[in-house]
């Protein structure tokens, strides 16, 4: 954005707190071609100067969709060794943290799920947004996981399920 809209936004949002949800769709993080990871990579990181412009104190990720096939030792090998440093970075502005996203079934899934961040070393370490519509979905016991990870969670979506389908 121009300064100009820097300005504003800082002039306008001044007394609010800031929070960015990074975009998702189209090139992923865990994509298997490297050019659609790099291009993903780039728009993580323009988010992040985005955020450093208007003083957001925290930006939500998503590590993607891929196809169901791929098994998830395939997917932790192909998330960038960038993207895994800068969701375990602690104590810098703004926080980045990693949604839990519900595990698709059919020939697309999401990842991780808030089962796999609940059971995988890798994301042990990384700060959380927790979607409790996404573990609605996923039948996961949202309180409990809030309760074992509530030191790691640094934001909460909270929306409504209804008949098995979110946001409506």
């Amino acid at each position: 954005l121009p300064l100009k809209n820097i300005n504003y936004l800082n002039k306008h949002l001044e007394k609010y707190e800031k929070l960015i949800h990074a975009p998702f769709i189209g090139p992923t993080i865990i994509s298997p071609q490297i050019e659609l990871q790099k291009a993903a990579t780039q728009i993580l990181n323009k988010t992040i100067v985005f955020a450093k412009e208007i003083n957001a104190r925290i930006i939500t990720t998503h590590a993607g969709v891929i196809g169901a096939f791929y098994d998830k030792k395939y997917i932790q090998s192909h998330l960038s060794p960038q993207y895994q440093k800068l969701i375990n970075t602690k104590n810098t502005l703004p926080i980045i943290t990693i949604e839990n996203l519900p595990e698709k079934l059919g020939f697309i899934r999401s990842y991780p799920s808030l089962a796999e961040i609940d059971n995988d070393e890798m994301w042990q370490n990384c700060n959380l947004t927790l979607d409790i519509g996404h573990a609605i979905l996923d039948k996961i016991d949202h309180l409990k996981f809030l309760k074992s990870h509530l030191s790691r969670i640094k934001n909460i979506h909270l929306h409504n399920v209804i008949n098995g389908k979110e946001h409506q």
